[in-house]
């Protein structure tokens, strides 16, 4: 296959491109998407992430102590089966299975946290819950598919093509959570708060990038313009330089015996970064050489690289300065109706409200079932349309296992999405979580 030749900044660009690309659609290490199990296993520590009211739930002992962790990947186009790498490796049939499913606009997301400690701690009479959290958030959106085309194969296969998009975004932030909550009761409501201090990790943002790229059909001229805005922050050192805090705030009404509502916003708030921010607004042209300039006029052999022509050369604006990133808050609204003394319905809406949010654009209902196999363990499953992956299948299983006189072990094991483990060819997701705890 021919590929035309770009200069050593656009094939800078490029690299940077396919490595973002690649991290964003093989990753399978991404942020437990809402909890949908989870934020219904209310005694157990690992539901307060996603609804706060949830502390209220914890037995009348007056201490726990627990960890979780929780990943999931999500992408609305591409199946993961076609996301599958064999030995870090995306062959060219892989490419090209990728490219045929791309259709219209696109967004891959990611992310990851790991609680390192939760304590929930009754002061006279009152609930509290402190935690410590690693958190990770990935994005990648795109208008038109040939944007994933170029990063892939290159402009080749666009000769004689102008290939554009104003809408290329991407978003990577890492950073500690150290959270505070406290619940509150008042008749049949409960709520819970969380107000949480964030210190940023790591930060790569290009918010927005568009381009325009013609290539001429006998790859003599390649025409690029382009509109971007680039901020990172990555010490060196490895301390934080970003800080921010954010908020989460839950509620539960008790309507009756059989009929409880609820609802939750997640994540309110952002970080403010220590950043080097680069910006420009480029055209860009490269019309080739020739032979009599490659061996010089006088014929004496001597290379002159001489006729690469810039028509306007890439100057960069760069700066150090505050840049304010939002986090991906989420909402939630939800309820469950109790069939009978073993059995409940499990039903909640989702939405995303800021970019890269789980299911910006795209609400999602989710339905589930619980089940009391034993006093001491529950199962489920669940379906859910919509969201980042478009439709999910989901399986839960927890566990408070007496291990003597008021002391309790707390297992949960949830995955909002298991298709993309059992049948990959089928799913655009995928969703696990699991948590441990200790109560007495």
């Amino acid at each position: 296959m021919r590929t035309f030749l770009l200069a050593p900044v656009i094939i800078s660009m490029k690299r940077h491109l396919i490595l973002l690309f690649l991290i964003a659609v093989a990753s399978p290490l991404l942020y437990g998407q809402y909890g949908l199990h989870l934020q219904f296993a209310r005694e157990h520590l690992a539901s307060q992430q996603f609804q706060p009211a949830n502390i209220l739930f914890q037995p009348a002992q007056k201490f726990a102590v627990g960890s979780d962790v929780g990943f999931w990947a999500a992408n609305n186009n591409i199946s993961f089966d076609a996301l599958l790498l064999e030995d870090n490796f995306v062959s060219e049939e892989a490419k090209q299975e990728i490219l045929d499913q791309l259709n219209g606009s696109t967004q891959f997301q990611a992310g990851f946290q790991a609680a390192y400690g939760h304590v929930n701690v009754r002061i006279k009479d009152q609930l509290w819950s402190f935690s410590f959290r690693d958190k990770f958030n990935l994005g990648l959106g795109f208008e038109n598919p040939n944007t994933a085309g170029l990063i892939l194969e290159g402009n080749a296969d666009y000769a004689g093509q102008t290939v554009s998009d104003d809408d290329v975004r991407f978003h990577l932030i890492q950073y500690h959570e150290l959270a505070i909550g406290r619940g509150f009761q008042w008749g049949k409501i409960k709520a819970g708060v969380h107000a949480k201090l964030l210190a940023g990790r790591n930060m790569v943002q290009v918010d927005p990038l568009s381009y325009s790229l013609f290539t001429e059909s006998d790859g003599s001229q390649i025409d690029l313009t382009g509109d971007f805005a680039y901020a990172d922050d990555q010490p060196a050192s490895g301390y934080p330089t970003g800080f921010g805090g954010v908020i989460d705030m839950g509620i539960i009404y008790e309507y009756s015996e059989k009929i409880t509502f609820q609802a939750s916003i997640l994540d309110v708030g952002a970080i403010s970064w220590d950043s080097r921010e680069l910006t420009g607004d480029e055209s860009f042209s490269y019309e080739g050489f020739d032979l009599g300039d490659l061996i010089g006029d006088d014929g004496s052999g001597d290379f002159v690289f001489i006729a690469d022509t810039l028509e306007n050369t890439f100057v960069i604006d760069s700066q150090e300065t505050r840049i304010t990133t939002v986090l991906p808050t989420r909402i939630s609204l939800g309820g469950t109706y109790q069939l009978n003394e073993k059995s409940q319905l499990l039903v909640s809406l989702h939405s995303g409200l800021t970019s890269f949010a789980p299911s910006l654009g795209i609400p999602l209902l989710h339905l589930g079932y619980d089940r009391k196999l034993k006093s001491w363990l529950n199962i489920g499953g669940s379906l859910y349309g919509g969201g980042g992956d478009l439709y999910g299948v989901g399986l839960h299983g927890r566990a408070g296992i007496p291990v003597g006189e008021d002391k309790k072990i707390g297992v949960i094991l949830s995955a909002d999405n298991v298709l993309g483990l059992v049948i990959p060819s089928i799913s655009r997701g995928i969703s696990l979580n699991g948590g441990l705890s200790f109560t007495w």
